[in-house]
């Protein structure tokens, strides 16, 4: 929030922001007459301090405690319904992974377990976001290159895998595969 917002939303909140602003020979009479009345005790003007203070003090404390990062109400991370990606090539050549190269080239990645093989499309439902925005559900384009993205073998209902991406591909050469792949979850562990 900037000053002018909280300008309009203090004016929003005066009471006598709707009343009509007196003419200027009202004004003045009302000043002579303020003048003309005696001044308030010395209690008086102890208990108009006081609630002074008092108004200060919870009008700061409000302020400060509202414009606390922390304190903010925030909208809630309402992740995407699906994202699309496609698989890697079947023709890559590959070196053992490596969780800095994965750190370093993965702009998405996920946990996930197959809900549907269908047209050379995998749906994942996503249990994790290692990293890229939250989404529901991943749906990948395999025709032709399923056994590079998971390892050897053809996806299945229910599978459950990790799947990291890079550009709108999944990695293949031990950057996804099955849940289950030796050393996998503990190369995303390192990674994200």
């Amino acid at each position: 929030m900037n000053d002018s917002e909280l300008r309009e939303q203090l004016r929003a909140a005066d009471p006598a922001n709707e009343l009509t602003p007196l003419a200027p020979d009202q004004l003045d009479r009302l000043m002579e007459d303020t003048m003309a009345q005696s001044s308030p005790t010395s209690g008086s003007r102890w208990r108009i301090l006081v609630a002074a203070a008092a108004v200060l003090a919870v009008g700061g404390g409000a302020w400060l405690f509202g414009s606390l990062p922390g304190t903010q109400q925030q909208a809630p991370a309402t992740p995407a319904a699906a994202i699309r990606l496609t698989a890697g090539s079947a023709m890559a050549k590959c070196i053992p992974p490596q969780a800095a190269t994965l750190a370093a080239e993965a702009d998405y990645a996920f946990a996930g377990t197959v809900t549907a093989v269908s047209d050379g499309v995998v749906t994942f439902q996503v249990s994790k976001t290692y990293r890229g925005a939250p989404a529901e559900r991943v749906e990948i384009a395999v025709a032709g290159h399923s056994e590079s993205l998971m390892g050897g073998a053809s996806p299945t209902v229910g599978g459950q895998y990790l799947i990291a991406a890079t550009h709108g591909a999944a990695m293949g050469c031990g950057y996804s595969g099955t849940a289950d792949t030796p050393g996998l979850a503990e190369l995303f562990a390192q990674a994200f």
